[in-house]
């Protein structure tokens, strides 16, 4: 767990090594691309060292420094990005646990409609009759992670209206998700 900083009454969390959770955050997603990358190499027959995340996941300095301004401005915003960033280590943990899951097989609902084997699970009914997310509990594999990923966010606290809208203001116009 990091310090919490008391900023003009704003709170801001640093790991102990000095890093924000914007650091905390683009460094999680570098991991979760190498773990992609590993996976998508090796289904190929080839070597994980083919891959390499260096300098692909970052933001623009202004960009970063943004968010850390809403972050340090709302300490509601600030709570919730720590509790989501905390679930999103959990689940990057849980999927690397579980290794390449590339093989996992589509889902069909009652009505017979098919949905890609990682739709299950991930907390939006894709199925008519819901049941992509029925005995979500049981699940296994990846599955199982996108559950407790799902299950986690959802029990953090909510961004503000005025949070989201602070940080909608910061995503550069030539910024792509």
């Amino acid at each position: 767990m990091g310090l919490v900083f008391l900023l003009g009454g704003a709170s801001v969390s640093c790991k102990n090594d000095g890093s924000t959770l914007v650091d905390e955050y683009v460094a999680l997603y570098a991991r979760l691309g190498q773990f992609y990358c590993e996976c998508a190499v090796a289904a190929q027959g080839g070597a994980p060292s083919e891959c390499s995340s260096e300098g692909y996941y970052g933001l623009n300095p202004e960009y970063e420094s943004c968010l850390e301004g809403v972050i340090e401005r709302s300490p509601t915003a600030s709570e919730t990005f720590e509790c989501e960033l905390a679930i999103a280590k959990s689940y990057v943990d849980c999927l690397i646990a579980v290794g390449c899951d590339e093989d996992l097989p589509d889902f069909v609902c009652d009505d017979g409609i098919e949905f890609p084997g990682d739709y299950q699970c991930d907390g939006d009914l894709d199925c008519a009759g819901g049941e992509d997310e029925a005995e979500c509990e049981s699940a296994t594999g990846s599955v199982a992670c996108e559950y407790q990923y799902t299950v986690g966010v959802d029990a953090c606290p909510q961004f503000s209206e005025a949070d989201e809208d602070a940080f909608d203001a910061c995503v550069p116009d030539d910024y792509y998700y």
